[in-house]
């Protein structure tokens, strides 16, 4: 299914920024949105977006990539963003992991202000857990307003991985749940990754289980088209 929000789209924290943002706040006013759970929530981007563009207070997330490689990560990509950006265009890069947090933009009709300090985005830092696999992951809450996985599905490399994420997803949440999954379908197979058609599947399984529509995203370079499938 063609929608134009999702068009371009590979991650959900995009949604979130700009004049994306503008365009699917209405979209998102639908949903209560208090508590979040992001698995695979990477640099926190999609965590932070939400605490200040909706006053999302209770957030958790998880992700494979341990602290330390997730601060290199996002030293790297700053570092080389500013290579090709204009001196007037210069971003701050991040010297620990709560810079990378704490770095994220804000926008003019966001709900909530900037935290300012260092304790304040530790704290608010405090139910994320790195170098975490789903099946060692035990949510805080029973369930949560909205469940985010944003390219995690992808590098699964049995059924069973699959479906373990996906039933975290169907375990937390209720019934006016926020859901948002996205994946790539290009991941090779050589490398032990699933098969994209079996995947799909699995998904598709997944998506009339929980009531979401299927969205084409973005077609990538080198890793296939973005799948979404989401109710928002």
């Amino acid at each position: 299914m063609e929608d134009l929000l999702f068009r371009d789209l590979v991650y959900f924290h995009q949604l979130l920024v700009g004049e994306k943002l503008v365009l699917s706040r209405e979209r998102f006013n639908k949903f209560k949105l208090n508590s979040v759970l992001d698995i695979g929530c990477g640099e926190g981007g999609a965590l932070m977006r939400m605490y200040y563009a909706f006053g999302t207070l209770n957030v958790e997330g998880f992700d494979v990539m341990s602290e330390q490689d997730t601060l290199q990560a996002a030293i790297k990509r700053k570092t080389e963003k500013n290579l090709r950006s204009s001196p007037d265009k210069q971003r701050i890069v991040p010297r620990c992991i709560e810079d990378v947090y704490g770095l994220v933009r804000r926008y003019p009709d966001d709900v909530l202000p900037r935290m300012e300090s260092v304790e304040e985005v530790r704290y608010f830092m405090k139910n994320i857990q790195y170098s975490t696999i789903a099946s060692g992951y035990e949510p805080r809450l029973k369930s949560h307003d909205a469940v985010i996985c944003s390219q995690v599905i992808q590098h699964a490399r049995s059924v069973s991985d699959a479906t373990e994420v996906l039933e975290m997803i169907r375990l937390q949440v209720n019934e006016g749940s926020l859901v948002f999954i996205a994946i790539k379908d290009g991941f090779p197979t050589a490398l032990g990754y699933l098969e994209p058609s079996l995947l799909l599947a699995i998904c598709s399984q997944y998506m009339s289980v929980l009531g979401l529509q299927h969205y084409l995203g973005k077609q990538t370079k080198d890793q296939g088209r973005v799948h979404i499938y989401t109710n928002l």
